[in-house]
């Protein structure tokens, strides 16, 4: 029973993730600017590659030869820190629906963009984490330092106080009051605080297109209801 409880909540999570798929959006692809990039991730680190697993412990074997885990060794973190010494990423390599791959190679070092899967964490007790954004050379580091709120910290190591790990240098973000923050459009924030998700689909649908939010909630809630029910059942 927990086997099949933890394989629907992964499903329930996969969906909400990428059901809709990749389409282009209206004006072309445009890449995100590091504020953008930044506001998009919960934790926002800098590390090494050290092994890669074909085994990925976010989606196991849903994706084979498409996704797989990776170990990172984390120098420092710029948000959501301090992080473990080391940490695992899941869902590394390519989701289908998702628009851009987000492969890591090892030995490389990279800025990495990051969520925490609480879902697993809460289910079986893993630290696992994903990538928000597809990661950048370290060499990159520098795009992101303007970027408002950011405070570098280095990892916490056996439970001890937070320290510098390596010789690997993290410089601090800039303190300064011309840092860079993501700027919501008006007219999206209006759109925001008086339209709810139903309005959001019918007018999706009026135009003929499917609205993200909408789309993602109606599934995603199908999907959190079979899963209450075979609880039940099972």
């Amino acid at each position: 029973m927990y086997k099949v409880i933890s394989l629907l909540v992964l499903m329930v999570y996969t969906a909400s993730r990428s059901v809709l798929g990749c389409s282009v959006p209206e004006g072309g692809f445009k890449s995100p600017e590091p504020e953008d990039i930044v506001s998009y991730s919960d934790i926002v680190a800098v590390g090494n590659v050290t092994a890669i697993s074909p085994l990925d412990p976010l989606y196991g074997d849903n994706f084979p030869n498409m996704t797989y885990g990776a170990t990172v060794d984390v120098f420092c973190s710029y948000k959501g820190g301090p992080l473990p010494s080391a940490i695992k990423i899941g869902g590394a390599g390519f989701v289908p629906g998702h628009c851009t791959s987000k492969d890591l190679v090892p030995g490389q070092h990279y800025v990495l963009f990051l969520r925490f899967v609480e879902f697993l964490y809460n289910s079986t007790g893993s630290n696992v984490y994903e990538q928000t954004e597809t990661a950048v050379p370290k060499s990159k580091l520098g795009n992101f330092l303007g970027v408002c709120d950011l405070n570098m910290q280095y990892p916490v190591a056996g439970g001890n106080m937070a320290v510098r790990q390596t010789d690997i240098d993290c410089p601090q973000a800039t303190k300064l009051s011309t840092c860079k923050r993501r700027v919501y459009p008006s007219n999206d924030m209006d759109q925001i605080s008086t339209v709810n998700t139903q309005d959001a689909v019918k007018m999706g649908s009026e135009k003929g297109t499917t609205t993200p939010s909408g789309g993602a909630v109606g599934i995603t809630s199908s999907l959190t209801f079979l899963v209450l029910f075979l609880t039940n059942v099972v």
